[in-house]
């Protein structure tokens, strides 16, 4: 739940602030005021629209809030009333209910007794609402990935946040919690990265709630992080003339990061705490804090030549990429991978920011009743699809001009990138390169192209491409005339479907395999697993059976059959 304060020295540029705010969310639905009315009281402002949709004319009654509290239900049934009145007289008149403040639970529960008829031409527009709008018409970053930021901006857990509009933009504020009290707050524009000092001091000047918390200016932050990175112990009177601030501000923040944990200070005996010398923290979680804020920016080649980087980057980072992606790489690879990390920056980033996981636990694949010749298969491609992926991303980087000042930090005299390709066929699935175009090795070639989309297909089945192989195979339908080609194209692709869990359709397809071939075994057990999946015991049994009349031997159909009766 947030809230969006509206910041302005006095009621009326309040209110007038408060005006232009709705515009812009008026602007991003695609409405247009034609009539408007401000009121501004001691509890808030409150706007009175009427408007019209630009795209197909129909009438709006708008009525918007920004209050000191939640708004309440008798302020929603005010409005309810009013725009039952004005329906009676326009069928296709249009309501919204815009608050900058949360509506109270009575509120939202009162709304929802409402007949769905009525919640469709009534909407309430709460500040995540709002927001969500905004973001759609580029003015807001998305919320969560303002919270993403947030995360990485400290180490100290956040406490409550919200959006500031001042002058004509919004602001993100987030206070931080030490020993579970609100005693800091940081600020981000609306479009991510951090504001700039004076709009920060602005907003602490006008939200009285700020008024006991300390600023922390985040570019401030950054900067001395920066100076830090060569490892070497800094004073805060040399960070000052390094950075050409007020030495309370860099002392400020120095003692700040070693609350976070960030730095370690090292006390002068007898002498102004100016003089304390500040290092940055060794240790893996401390280079990941520091690595997530750094590596999506401008500063990433610089972060990761630094002596910092190189002495604690590879602490804990093996055991990390396995947690992570799920993976089990040989030590070998291991090492070449690190090696792969410390000069690329996007491969770096990409591993610890990635929320991908390449390959399935044990437990899904038994849910999916994957056989175990099947889960090594997997587990090659997800280990080539993995190493693939960092290598793109580090040839990317090889690319920048300041690629060569990391080699030369590193006290690497050359890089040659050899890139390889690992084709894949029905038997031996390895690895699909992600390209504009497919290429095939030259000599013998499917004859037709249906025959080729029915191997594209198939083999990007295999390597969990699923929407892809789904193209493929559908073009193959298409064109095919060959049954015995038709049923394995149906039956891949109603693979593929299963593995989207979209299990009717996934049955539709193994039905027409079976109609095409009633001997397909395959097709009888894929379908037994989708009715399994959809609740349909008694004909995932007959069908089981079934492959089991066709091959007593089919070990996977005996597997499946000893699950029903275990």
């Amino acid at each position: 739940m947030i809230w969006i304060k509206v910041l302005a020295p006095s009621r009326r540029e309040k209110g007038q602030a408060f005006e232009l705010l709705v515009r812009q969310v008026l602007d991003a639905v695609g409405i247009s005021p034609i009539r408007t009315r401000l009121r501004v009281t001691g509890i808030g402002s409150l706007l009175d629209i009427r408007g019209r949709h630009r795209q197909n004319a129909t009438p709006y009654l708008i009525e918007c809030h920004t209050l000191s509290r939640e708004v309440a239900l008798e302020e929603v049934k005010r409005f309810f009333s009013r725009f039952r009145r004005e329906r009676k007289k326009a069928k296709k008149l249009r309501g919204f209910f815009l608050s900058c403040t949360p509506f109270s639970p009575k509120v939202l529960s009162w709304y929802q007794t409402l007949g769905e008829d009525v919640r469709q031409g009534l909407h309430l527009l709460s500040p995540e609402t709002i927001a969500a709008h905004l973001a759609e018409n580029h003015r807001l970053s998305d919320l969560k990935a303002l919270e993403a930021e947030v995360a990485v901006s400290s180490t100290l857990p956040p406490g409550s946040g919200f959006l500031a509009f001042l002058g004509r933009n919004l602001f993100w504020v987030q206070t931080l919690l030490v020993r579970g009290r609100p005693m800091a707050f940081i600020v981000l524009e609306g479009r991510g990265g951090p504001a700039p000092g004076t709009i920060a001091q602005e907003i602490k000047r006008l939200d009285a709630a700020l008024k006991d918390k300390r600023l922390l200016d985040l570019g401030l932050r950054n900067r001395i992080l920066l100076e830090l990175l060569p490892y070497e112990p800094r004073t805060a009177d040399e960070l000052t003339q390094a950075l050409g601030e007020p030495p309370q501000d860099i002392l400020f923040l120095l003692q700040w990061l070693e609350k976070e944990g960030v730095v370690s200070s090292q006390r002068a005996s007898g002498k102004s705490r100016k003089l304390d010398r500040y290092r940055l923290n060794r240790g893996f979680p401390n280079f990941l804090h520091l690595a997530r804020q750094f590596l999506p920016g401008t500063y990433r080649f610089r972060f990761l030549s630094s002596r910092f980087a190189s002495q604690t980057m590879t602490t804990g980072l093996a055991s990390y990429l396995e947690d992570r992606f799920r993976l089990k790489l040989p030590a070998e690879e291991i090492e070449a991978i690190i090696n792969l990390l410390s000069i690329s920056p996007a491969a770096l980033s990409f591993t610890i920011s990635s929320a991908q996981n390449y390959l399935s636990s044990d437990r899904e694949m038994d849910a999916k009743f994957i056989p175990d010749g099947e889960r090594e298969k997997l587990r090659e491609v997800a280990r080539i699809r993995f190493i693939s992926d960092l290598s793109l991303r580090a040839v990317t980087d090889s690319l920048h001009e300041e690629f060569s000042t990391l080699l030369a930090a590193r006290d690497i005299r050359a890089y040659l990138a050899r890139i390889q390709l690992k084709a894949s066929t029905l038997k031996h699935p390895l690895f699909s390169f992600h390209a504009p175009h497919l290429l095939t090795l030259p000599g013998a070639k499917p004859a037709t192209e249906a025959e080729v989309s029915l191997e594209f297909g198939a083999v990007l089945r295999l390597i969990q491409e699923y929407d892809h192989a789904i193209q493929y195979l559908d073009r193959a339908i298409h064109d095919l005339k060959d049954p015995m080609r038709l049923k394995a194209a149906w039956n891949n692709k109603g693979l593929c479907l299963f593995n989207k869990r979209r299990y009717q359709e996934a049955i539709d397809c193994f039905n027409e395999a079976i109609r095409l071939d009633s001997n397909l075994k395959q097709a009888w057990l894929n379908k037994a697993i989708c009715l399994r999946e959809v609740g349909d015991a008694l004909g995932a049994l007959r069908c089981v059976k079934r492959a089991l009349e066709i091959d007593p031997a089919y070990k996977e159909a005996k597997d499946l059959l000893q699950r029903f009766h275990s």
